[in-house]
C-alpha cells in the first residue's frame, strides 16, 4: 500500500493518481506507472491524521492552482484547522477549498470555506477571524480539556463582544469613552494570535502580558452579573472567591480555575497550536511535533499525563474564612455553619469551645490573604449561629430530660 499500490485495479480505478502519507512520508503513484514516487514537499512527521490533512490541503493548493480540493472529516478539530489554514491562500485558491461533513451519507453537506472564511471576517473582522483555531483550541479539543459549564458558543460570543470593540474604536475618529476596553479587547486578540509562536513562550516562561490577557478573556466567559464588581476587578481570583462565597462547596465544579491551573491549561493549548503550526509550515523538515512535556504534559511510567495543577485548588484553607462559628456545643450537627458548608472549623476563624468542638477544630489554618478580607461581607450575620441556635440541641436535652421523669 505504501511503496507499490498494489491492487491498484481493484483499489484505485477511479482515480488518475493517487497520494498517501504514512509513517512521516507521502508517495503518490499515478495510473499506467509501476512504482510508486517519493513527495518531498509533503513530508510531515506529525503522528495525526487531523495535522496531515492540513499539510495535504496546502500542499494541493500549491500543486495543483485551480483544482478543486474537498475535505471529508466530521471532526471539529479539522474543520477549525482547515479553515485557518484556508484563510492563508490566496483568494482563487480558498475558492476550491470544499468541507464535506455529515454522521451519513444521507447527511452529508457541502460547504464552501470561501464562503465560511467570508461569513468569519464579516462576523468578526479580518483580525479577529485570524484566531478562531485559537479560540477553538483553548476552549476544548482533542489534547486540550473543555471547562465544566463553558460552551464553544459562550467562548463564541466573548469573541464577538472583543470584536465589537474593536470595530467601533477602529470607526471612532474621537477619543472612545470605552478606552479601557477597547485595550483589553487589542490585548485579547494579539495573545490569541501569539499562541503557539515563540512569542508567546520563550525561556521556559510564558509571556506575562499575553497570560494576563488571556485571563481577561477567561474573567469574560466566567462574570456574571450578578458578581460584584469588586470580583471581576481582582481577575478570575476574585471571581472565583465570590462564586465560592455565593455557592459554597455544593458547586465547586462550577468554579473558575487557579491561575495555577489556567496556566497549565494554556501550556497545553499553546503547544497544541504549536502542533497545528508545524503542520503548516512551509518547509517540511519543520513539520515535526514538539516535544509535549513541559507543555502541561508530564511522563509517568512511560505514559503522558496532564498536569493540572501543582498547587492545591484551596491552598491553606484560605478561601474558608468566611464560614466560622461560636457554637457552645460541640459542633455536632449542621447548625454549625462551618459543618453544614462540610468545612471543618479553625481557630483563627471560630469562637466555638476547641475542647467540645468534634469538627476538626484543632487544626492549622493560615491567615486569611488581603484580597480575601476585601472581598468579605461585613455583615455575617448569617453565617454564624445565632445565640438561640448555638447551643445546638440544649432543647433536645431539656426533652431528653422530660421523657426519663414521665418513665419513672
Amino acid at each position: 500500500m505504501l511503496r507499490h499500490f498494489k491492487d491498484w485495479d481493484q483499489d484505485f480505478a477511479w482515480f488518475q493518481s493517487v497520494t498517501v502519507m504514512a509513517r512521516g512520508e507521502a508517495y503518490t503513484r499515478t495510473e499506467g506507472q509501476p512504482d510508486a514516487s517519493l513527495v518531498p514537499n509533503l513530508r510531515c512527521k506529525c503522528p495525526e491524521a487531523d495535522q496531515k490533512i492540513v499539510t495535504a490541503l496546502l500542499w494541493v493548493a500549491a500543486t495543483y492552482p485551480g483544482h478543486n480540493a474537498v475535505i471529508n472529516a466530521s471532526d471539529t478539530d479539522v474543520i477549525a484547522a482547515t479553515v485557518q489554514a484556508s484563510l492563508s491562500l490566496p483568494a482563487e485558491s480558498r475558492r476550491c477549498v470544499f468541507l464535506q461533513r455529515g454522521a451519513s451519507t444521507r447527511d452529508n453537506k457541502v460547504y464552501s470555506v470561501d464562503k465560511v472564511a467570508d461569513e468569519l471576517e464579516s462576523q468578526l473582522g479580518a483580525h479577529c477571524a485570524k484566531g478562531l483555531l485559537q479560540l477553538h483550541t483553548i476552549s476544548g479539543c482533542d489534547t486540550v480539556s473543555a471547562l465544566y459549564g463553558q460552551g464553544k458558543r459562550k467562548f463564541w460570543n466573548m469573541l464577538k463582544e472583543v470584536s465589537s470593540h474593536l470595530q467601533v474604536a477602529g470607526a471612532s475618529t474621537s477619543p472612545s469613552p470605552a478606552t479601557t476596553a477597547n485595550a483589553e479587547a487589542e490585548a485579547i486578540v494579539s495573545a490569541l494570535e501569539a499562541l503557539g509562536t515563540p512569542e508567546f513562550y520563550s525561556d521556559k516562561k510564558v509571556n506575562p502580558v499575553h497570560f494576563r490577557s488571556l485571563e481577561l478573556l477567561f474573567c469574560r466567559v466566567y462574570a456574571t452579573k450578578s458578581l460584584p464588581p469588586a470580583a471581576k476587578d481582582k481577575g478570575l481570583l476574585g471571581i472565583r472567591v465570590a462564586l465560592w462565597n455565593k455557592h459554597g462547596p455544593t458547586n465547586v465544579h462550577k468554579l473558575p480555575p487557579t491561575q495555577h491551573a489556567l496556566q497549565y491549561h494554556i501550556l497545553r493549548a499553546h503547544w497544541q497550536m504549536m502542533v497545528w503550526c508545524a503542520s503548516m509550515h512551509p518547509v517540511p523538515a519543520q513539520r515535526v511535533m514538539p516535544d509535549p512535556v513541559g507543555f502541561g504534559w508530564e511522563l509517568v511510567d512511560g505514559v503522558l499525563q496532564a498536569v493540572w495543577t501543582a498547587q492545591p485548588p484551596i491552598p491553606n484553607e484560605a478561601l474558608l474564612y468566611k464560614a466560622s462559628c461560636s457554637c457552645k456545643c460541640n459542633c455536632a450537627t449542621r447548625r454549625c455553619s462551618c459543618r453544614k458548608r462540610g468545612l471543618t472549623c479553625g481557630p483563627d476563624r471560630c469562637l466555638c469551645n476547641p475542647t467540645l468542638c468534634q469538627n476538626g477544630h484543632a487544626h492549622d489554618a493560615a491567615a486569611t490573604s488581603t484580597l480575601e478580607e476585601e472581598l468579605v461581607d461585613e455583615d455575617e450575620s448569617s453565617d454564624h449561629c445565632d445565640s438561640s441556635d448555638s447551643e445546638c440541641g440544649e432543647e433536645e436535652e431539656e426533652e431528653e430530660e422530660v421523657q426519663e421523669v414521665q418513665e419513672v
